[in-house]
């Protein structure tokens, strides 16, 4: 599953916290129909938290709907901008799918997202990604 990092914790909080929790917990019991339940709760409460896109989209990752995850982390990267982590996701998905072209856009755009929110553990993670690719 997805870390949040710093910036999803700074943004959430409080009742979102514990959706975010609870969506985990039932990704992790393979409960995806219930999980995408909470998720679409979570953002409602928070589309700006993209955390919230990022739980909604591997629900829909794990149901094997692939289209609706990449929409959810496309939206999560616009409204919850900026989203490293939604971009991140988007650009695995992309790779899954043999589609070079928008992979390599996913994974420079964050990068350069995570290089401005100055997380070295993130922008690593994505070099590391990406190189075989590249």
């Amino acid at each position: 599953m997805h870390s949040a990092g710093a910036a999803g914790r700074a943004r959430g909080g409080g009742p979102t916290d514990s959706l975010y929790a609870v969506s985990l917990w039932l990704v992790r019991q393979q409960r995806h129909r219930e999980a995408a339940a909470v998720a679409r709760a979570l953002v409602r409460l928070a589309p700006h938290d993209e955390r919230s896109w990022l739980v909604l989209g591997a629900c829909h990752e794990r149901r094997d709907q692939m289209d609706l995850a990449l929409e959810m982390y496309g939206v999560g990267r616009t409204l919850a901008a900026p989203a490293p982590r939604c971009e991140l996701a988007r650009a695995r998905l992309f790779r899954e799918r043999g589609m070079q072209t928008e992979a390599t856009e996913a994974y420079a755009s964050a990068e350069a997202a995570a290089q401005d929110l100055g997380d070295d553990a993130l922008i690593r993670l994505i070099e590391q990604e990406r190189t075989p690719w590249d």
